[in-house]
C-alpha cells in the first residue's frame, strides 16, 4: 500500500472518530440515520395495502349503537393482521366494521394491513359475556412512526377517513387501543415525546368520550428502547389516558414467530394486559 493510501485512510478514520466523539454514537448507522435522515424532515409517504376482500366475508346489519361495544384498534403491525393465529367469531356477536358496513368478524380483519390473524377477535371473545355486540374497527399499518399518523400528507387522512366512517353510525366509540413504537426506537426521545403528546391530544380531541389505551411497545428482532416505553407510560399518565403496560416483556420465539410479530402465546399475553387494564378502568363500575 502506498504512503498516500495510508495517509488517506488515516484521514478518513480520524474524521469518523471525530464525528463519533461529537455525536456520541455507536455504531456508525446511528450517525447515518441522525444526519442524513433526521426526524424533523418529512418522512416518505407510507405505501400500504389493507385487507379489503369482502367476498369471503359475511355482511350483516350493524348493531344498534345502544347494543354495541365499539373498539378501535390500530398502530403498527402487531395491531394489524400480523399474528400467526387466525380467528373468526364463533357466536355472530363480534363484528368487523369496514367502509360503513359490518361483517361477521373473521381474520384477516378488513381495514388493517396484513393477511394473517390479529389480537382483536380473541380479545372480543373474552368480552362476549358483557351481553353486548362487539364492533371492531381496526386499521393498523406496519412500519409506521407516530409522525406518519400526524402528517396530513401521509396517514393522517387515512385515520380521519376511518374515524369519520365509523362515527356516522357510532358517534361515540367506547374504547380506542393504540399499539405502536417499534419504528420509533431510533427517534430522538424529545422528538418522540412531542409527537406522541400531539398525537394523543389529537385522539382526545377527536374522541372526547372514548376511553383511550396505549401500550409500552418498541421491541422487534432484538431492537428496543426503554426510553420510548418510559415516555409512553409517562405521557399516558400526564394526559390522563390509560397505559396498559409494556409488551416488550414478551419477546423471543416463545411469543413471536419471527422475533417481532406475535404468535398465539404472545397474542394472548398482550390481550391479558389489555383485559387487565380494561377491568380496572373501563369495567370497574
Amino acid at each position: 500500500m502506498s504512503y498516500f493510501k495510508i495517509f488517506l485512510s488515516f484521514i478518513i478514520f480520524f474524521f469518523l472518530g471525530y464525528q463519533a466523539h461529537n455525536y456520541k454514537f455507536f455504531p456508525i448507522n446511528k450517525f447515518i440515520l441522525n444526519n442524513f435522515f433526521p426526524d424533523n424532515i418529512q418522512i416518505p409517504k407510507k405505501i400500504f395495502v389493507v385487507s379489503s376482500n369482502i367476498t369471503e366475508k359475511t355482511e350483516v346489519d350493524c348493531p344498534k349503537p345502544e347494543e354495541a361495544l365499539v373498539i378501535i384498534g390500530f398502530g403498527q403491525s402487531n395491531s394489524a393482521n400480523s399474528v400467526d393465529y387466525n380467528s373468526k367469531s364463533t357466536s355472530n356477536n363480534i363484528f368487523n366494521f369496514y367502509n360503513g358496513k359490518c361483517y361477521i368478524a373473521k381474520d384477516p380483519l378488513l381495514g388493517a394491513e396484513g393477511d394473517k390473524g390479529s389480537i382483536w377477535i380473541p380479545l372480543a371473545q373474552e368480552l362476549e359475556n358483557l351481553n353486548k355486540k362487539i364492533v371492531l374497527s381496526t386499521f393498523g399499518i406496519g412500519g409506521t412512526k407516530v409522525n406518519h399518523w400526524l402528517d396530513k400528507n401521509n396517514l393522517f387522512q387515512f385515520y380521519k377517513d376511518n374515524l369519520n366512517s365509523l362515527k356516522k353510525i357510532y358517534k361515540n366509540p367506547d374504547i380506542l387501543i393504540w399499539i405502536q413504537g417499534e419504528s420509533d426506537v431510533q427517534t430522538d426521545i424529545n422528538v418522540f415525546n412531542n409527537n406522541l403528546t400531539t398525537w394523543i391530544n389529537t385522539l382526545k380531541n377527536d374522541l372526547p368520550s372514548t376511553k383511550i389505551y396505549i401500550s409500552g411497545t418498541t421491541y422487534c428482532k432484538g431492537a428496543s428502547n426503554h426510553l420510548v416505553v418510559k415516555s409512553q407510560n409517562e405521557i399516558s399518565n400526564k394526559l390522563d389516558i390509560n397505559y396498559i403496560g409494556s409488551t416488550d416483556k414478551f419477546i423471543g420465539l416463545t411469543y413471536r414467530y419471527d422475533n417481532c410479530h406475535l404468535n398465539e402465546k404472545g397474542m394472548r399475553k398482550i390481550n391479558q394486559l389489555i383485559l387487565t387494564s380494561l377491568k380496572k378502568t373501563y369495567f370497574a363500575n
